[in-house]
C-alpha cells in the first residue's frame, strides 16, 4: 500500500487520540510517497481536500488498480480520471474475502467505538448484510 505524504501528515492527528501514527503507518507493507501535485487539483471548483487530491494524483502516477477514498467528492474526481475508488467498507469487505480478517462486525464495531467512524444505521445493516453477517 502506498500513502502519499500529504496524507500521511493528515494522519499524524491520530495521535491526539492516543495512537501512535509511526506503529501504523511505518510497516514493511505500507510506503509512504510524495507526488506531484498538478495545479488542477487545487482548482477550486473541484472543492477537495489535498490528501483527496494527493491520492488522486499519485494513483493517476503509479497507474493503480485502486485508490482508497472515502470522500464522495474525491471518489467522484477519481472516476472522472478513470480511477476505481474503494472506500474503507469495500477494503474491509475484500479484507474478508482474502482472509486476513474473520468477520467485518467486529472490526466494524471497533471502528465506530473506538475511532468514531460514524456511517449510517441502513448503511451499517446493508454492509453487514452484503458480507453475509446479519
Amino acid at each position: 500500500m502506498i500513502i502519499p505524504a500529504e496524507v500521511y501528515e493528515e494522519l499524524k492527528e491520530l495521535s491526539n487520540f492516543g495512537l501512535n501514527p509511526d506503529e501504523i503507518f511505518y510497516q514493511p507493507w505500507i510506503e509512504i510517497k510524495s507526488t506531484f501535485l498538478t495545479p488542477f487539483f487545487f482548482a477550486p471548483e473541484e472543492k477537495i481536500h489535498l490528501g483527496e487530491a494527493a491520492a488522486i494524483s499519485l494513483a493517476m502516477e503509479l497507474q493503480a488498480d485502486y485508490i482508497l477514498i472515502d470522500d464522495r467528492k474525491g471518489q467522484l474526481l477519481a472516476i472522472k480520471h478513470r480511477l476505481n475508488p474503494i472506500g474503507t467498507l469495500g477494503t474491509l469487505k475484500i479484507a474478508k474475502e482474502k482472509g486476513i480478517i474473520a468477520e467485518v462486525k467486529d472490526v466494524l464495531g471497533q471502528m465506530i467505538s473506538d475511532a468514531n467512524y460514524w456511517l449510517s444505521k441502513e448503511l451499517y445493516t446493508e454492509f453487514l448484510k452484503n458480507c453475509n453477517e446479519l
